[in-house]
């Protein structure tokens, strides 16, 4: 009996978010992910428009960007590889994008430009031609 007290306060609450839901943009819903962990909305936007569908990509972290939690670093890779389906995500050496969050730009000048940058770290860079 306790068991079905508690599905029942689960299910409430779930109810409860799907209101919350739907009352939601697209935008909204589309950057959850990104609200959740505090990672720069603007960064995902940029990668989702700039890197082609048939693209790589690669996803390099650091610490040259300010971030409210250590959760916003490791998010990003997973978040970024989920939000740039059907785009691929290499290793950086091979990759034709380069979505750099905090990570040593200078590291990556000789092969990528910078095609679009924001908050001090953060960047998305194509591979020189």
């Amino acid at each position: 009996m306790v068991l079905i007290v508690e599905f029942g306060g689960a299910y409430d609450d779930l109810d409860g978010r799907a209101v919350a839901n739907r009352g939601q943009t697209s935008a909204q819903r589309l950057l959850s992910g990104a609200i959740a962990t505090d990672m720069s909305r603007g960064f995902v936007l940029a990668a989702r428009d700039l890197v082609p569908p048939g693209a790589t990509f690669a996803v390099e972290t650091g610490d040259k960007v300010v971030v409210s939690t250590p959760v916003s670093l490791y998010a990003v890779v997973g978040y970024t590889q989920f939000q740039l389906l059907p785009r691929r995500r290499v290793a950086a050496p091979v990759a034709e994008w380069l979505l750099c969050y905090g990570c040593d730009q200078g590291a990556f000048a000789a092969r990528f430009e910078v095609v679009w940058d924001a908050e001090p770290g953060m960047a998305i860079m194509r591979a020189r031609a």
